[in-house]
């Protein structure tokens, strides 16, 4: 075997100790070496006509009868160059590794991954193991298929990044062929085999819907990162999802990171799966439980529903409040859950243990009680009116989250709004909209919304006004005109405006009705600057 760079050196005289050699270390023998093989001398490639097929996954090339010894070729590859048949059929095109090499009959044993056997007459090429490598450096260490824009077969380069595969069998006959466990997935790859130890890898799951459905294949000691991964695990392994959609996935047995839980995830039986940093995606998710052996959710966010566990053990570390619903189908084992989460629902039977921070712990203790009863917890409900016996949580929802319009929202300098509605098939004048009323109030903004009509009729345009000697101006004439009153048009107001008790805000009619029911929505955005003021 010629070593091109101990030939280099050599020829460079860079080292004293390596002496120039003719045979092998000459411009002449390099070239040979890179030429089509020769009988007898080491070559990059030989190339060859088969002669006889003795068995499955077998050929021999007569013509190397008894030159090179046996194994010689063991670890090279066999590629078809041409098919006897003339028409390109299979297997023209394809590799495989050859294994075993007998240099007495000169037989060569490859790899079962052909889609059709190598036949008499064929042309081959055995290409040393180095350019084999290069020939398969074009997939980047994985087999891409895309069931959109992919192709059938098995021909180099199919299934690579340039001419990815559209078909589950020719990927897995392509995994085998270049011995590779890494798949990349573009658009909908349904399994139809097992295919367990693969890597599935697609784009980012919320920008490009690349999906996996498991279709109850085994997968066990698989991973799949960035796919939606959906449908039923088989098989007794464990599988790794990361920032992944577990979209209605089923049998679920493995560790899931960083992944949304969509719909439902149902967890295999006497699993012992794992959850970290994952989050319901498009609303509650339901978790079907069943009986593990344990299941642990680290740092679980979101809002889940706790369904159908019957036995085993469930610890929760939640985070941000992730609200749990603990379903009357859980009748059996044991729920703890610890951190920070917002519980509901009492099961079936399940034991629930909860340790978050928002639940007072129930220690038989008279001062621990007066405590809780006088500072209430979240669930307290807002109160306007708080009596002695009510907790310091009711009345401060009282004062913050009181109703438009009450008193506890009157005070001076909170946002108060006012809506109403006016008709503009009605003659010209001026209507009333909104009337200051207790105290004084400042208006910030105004807005009026056409129904989903174009105006028309008499009506030639409108204005909003108060009805002071010298009015303040919402809405002038010129931006009410009526070749502005399109439907669903909106023109409004930004500033501030003085509204004395009394004054009134008016909607002004100009030219005649509309001639048919047209109801506009107005809106106004305002504070009391003495606490009781408001708009009737």
């Amino acid at each position: 075997m010629i070593d091109l760079i101990g030939e280099l050196r050599r020829i460079m005289n860079m080292d004293a100790n390596e002496t120039f050699d003719q045979a092998t270390d000459s411009l002449e023998a390099i070239k040979d070496f890179l030429s089509p093989g020769g009988m007898g001398s080491p070559r990059l490639y030989y190339y060859g006509v088969v002669t006889n097929v003795p068995g499955a996954n077998q050929f021999d090339i007569s013509a190397f009868i008894g030159i090179f010894g046996d194994t010689y070729f063991n670890g090279y590859t066999v590629y078809v160059l041409r098919d006897a048949g003339g028409v390109g059929g299979a297997p023209q095109s394809e590799f495989a590794r050859i294994t075993i090499y007998a240099d007495a009959t000169a037989s060569f044993t490859h790899e079962a991954i052909l889609t059709a056997a190598i036949g008499v007459g064929d042309e081959v090429i055995i290409i040393h193991p180095s350019i084999y490598g290069a020939l398969i450096e074009i997939f980047k260490d994985k087999i891409w298929f895309d069931s959109i824009l992919g192709v059938v077969g098995t021909a180099y380069p199919t299934g690579s990044a340039l001419r990815p595969s559209n078909t589950i069998a020719d990927v897995i006959t392509l995994c085998a062929r270049y011995n590779i466990r890494h798949i990349n997935v573009r658009g909908t790859l349904v399994l139809g085999v097992a295919m367990t130890t693969y890597r599935f890898e697609g784009y980012k799951h919320l920008d490009i819907a690349h999906t996996v459905d498991l279709n109850g294949q085994d997968v066990s000691v698989s991973s799949f990162h960035r796919l939606i991964v959906t449908g039923a695990q088989g098989g007794a392994g464990l599988v790794a999802c990361d920032d992944c959609i577990l979209l209605s996935a089923t049998g679920f047995n493995g560790v899931a990171t960083n992944c949304g839980l969509v719909t439902a995830l149902t967890l295999v039986a006497a699993t012992s799966s794992g959850f970290i940093d994952c989050y319901s995606y498009l609303g509650a998710c339901t978790i079907n439980l069943g009986t593990p052996t344990v299941a642990n959710f680290v740092n679980l966010t979101g809002s889940f529903v706790l369904a159908n566990q019957t036995a085993g053990t469930t610890n929760i570390w939640a985070a941000n409040g992730c609200e749990l619903t603990i379903a009357a189908s859980c009748t059996g084992g044991t729920i703890n859950i610890y951190g920070n989460a917002i519980v509901t629902g009492a099961g079936g039977g399940v034991t629930i243990n909860d340790y978050t921070i928002n639940m007072v712990p129930g220690v038989d203790s008279a001062v621990t009680t007066q405590m809780r009863d006088v500072i209430g917890s979240k669930a307290d409900t807002a109160l306007a009116a708080p009596t002695a016996a009510d907790s310091m949580m009711r009345y401060i929802k009282g004062i913050l989250e009181g109703t438009v319009g009450t008193a506890s929202e009157r005070v001076i300098g909170k946002l108060q709004m006012a809506a109403t509605t006016i008709d503009l098939n009605q003659a010209a004048g001026s209507y009333d909209l909104f009337t200051g009323t207790t105290q004084d109030v400042v208006v910030e903004r105004l807005v009026i919304r056409t129904p989903n009509i174009v105006a028309g009729g008499a009506l030639t345009s409108i204005s909003i006004q108060t009805d002071d000697a010298t009015p303040q101006i919402f809405i002038d004439a010129a931006d009410g005109v009526v070749a502005n009153l399109t439907a669903e048009a909106q023109l409004g107001y930004v500033g501030i405006a003085l509204i004395k008790t009394g004054t009134k805000i008016q909607l002004t009619i100009a030219g005649g009705a509309h001639g048919a029911a047209y109801v506009c929505d107005v809106i106004a955005e305002y504070r009391a600057i003495v606490t009781g003021g408001y708009l009737t």
